[in-house]
């Protein structure tokens, strides 16, 4: 992403990318009962994955034609081999669980090579290095309660990065002009508990229809740490910093009434409403300069009717996405200049109709 940099050298110019992926993995799975009950099972994953890159940036300003920093033509190959570890035990109703999982994203390469434009404070800012991340997790889940419709669970969890990846930007002495770029900035870990709660309400105030209702909420802390001392600075600290666009707190909810199609209740038509919401509180959306995201959320509905004629299963909806139009806080700069910016989604509308073939 560019900015006008005032260089018409810069500002009039191309940027050509081409990038070639092949991957191939290989997948293997067991389970086996301790004791009655008891499950113990594992996996493995290994993967491989090779991408080709060139990229050049030609500039059209006639004073100074020409290629623009270094053309690119590089390739690299990232393997990985990604494990997992669960335990259940069941009884009745009831499961408790405890797992470990590794997994990892591929590194890969940036458009522009920022060291073109800027001095890379980590080093090669043209290729990132994957990213690895081992997560453990314990939980309860509980089937059946309520008159034996409703499901429960309960998890807490951590999740330990190393290498990981965050969203950058450098600029050049042009004013104004920067480029994004993603880059490995040290450690990291992402802890909290979530806890989900699902019921279903049959034959709803006797009107003959069926209720489903899903609530969640999710706690997680978030930090950076081992930050790469190149890149320190006094907003920019060790142990003192979330990872980027990861709220404190998520909530989520889901609200959805189907029936058969009023006064047409023989024709094999039905008719359905739902409502749905998500909201965020707190996370970081930009790392150097400490802004953060607050109090995002939207809240949607959607009325329709449904049915299948000669074996095409269909769905005609009305929806309203952010339907209260909701104003909230969406950046708040945590510096001694503070400022806040506050955001208005309107509340859009329209119809759907989807369609879904039969054998």
């Amino acid at each position: 992403m560019l900015t006008p940099s005032g260089n018409p050298r810069i500002d009039n110019s191309l940027l050509e990318t081409e990038s070639l992926s092949n991957a191939y993995g290989v997948f293997a799975s067991a389970g086996y009962e301790v004791l009655r009950g008891l499950t113990l099972s594992g996996s493995l994953r290994y993967s491989s994955e090779t991408k080709d890159f060139s990229s050049m940036r030609t500039s059209f300003d006639p004073s100074a034609p020409g290629v623009i920093g270094t053309p690119i033509d590089a390739s690299e190959t990232f393997e990985a081999i990604d494990p997992s570890v669960t335990l259940t035990y069941e009884w009745l109703d009831y499961l408790v669980y405890g797992s470990y999982a590794q997994a990892h994203r591929s590194g890969g390469f940036n458009q522009d090579d920022p060291s073109d434009f800027s001095t890379c404070t980590t080093g090669d800012c043209l290729t990132f290095d994957q990213e690895l991340a081992n997560s453990y997790e314990v939980g309860f889940k509980a089937s059946n309660l309520f008159a034996r419709t409703s499901n429960f669970s309960l998890a807490a969890f951590r999740v330990n990065y190393e290498d990981i990846l965050i969203n950058q930007a450098v600029g050049v002495a042009e004013s104004g002009f920067g480029i994004q770029f993603v880059d490995n900035f040290g450690k990291g870990y992402a802890q909290g508990v979530e806890a989900e709660l699902n019921s279903r309400v049959q034959n709803f105030l006797d009107t003959g229809g069926n209720l489903r209702l899903q609530f969640g909420v999710t706690y997680m802390e978030t930090k950076l740490t081992d930050i790469p001392p190149a890149v320190q600075t006094a907003t920019i600290r060790p142990n003192d910093i979330q990872i980027n666009r990861t709220p404190r707190w998520l909530y989520n909810a889901n609200v959805t009434y189907r029936r058969a199609l009023p006064f047409f209740e023989n024709s094999g038509l039905g008719l359905f409403l739902n409502t749905n919401y998500k909201g965020e509180v707190g996370g970081l959306d930009d790392l150097g300069d400490r802004i953060t995201r607050d109090t995002v959320r939207r809240w949607n509905a959607q009325i329709g009717i449904e049915g299948e004629t000669r074996g095409q299963a269909w769905q005609l909806v009305a929806f309203g996405d952010n339907v209260f139009d909701i104003q909230y806080e969406r950046r708040r700069q945590q510096t001694a200049t503070t400022y806040l910016k506050r955001y208005n989604y309107p509340a859009t509308y329209g119809l759907r109709l989807t369609l879904r073939g039969g054998e």
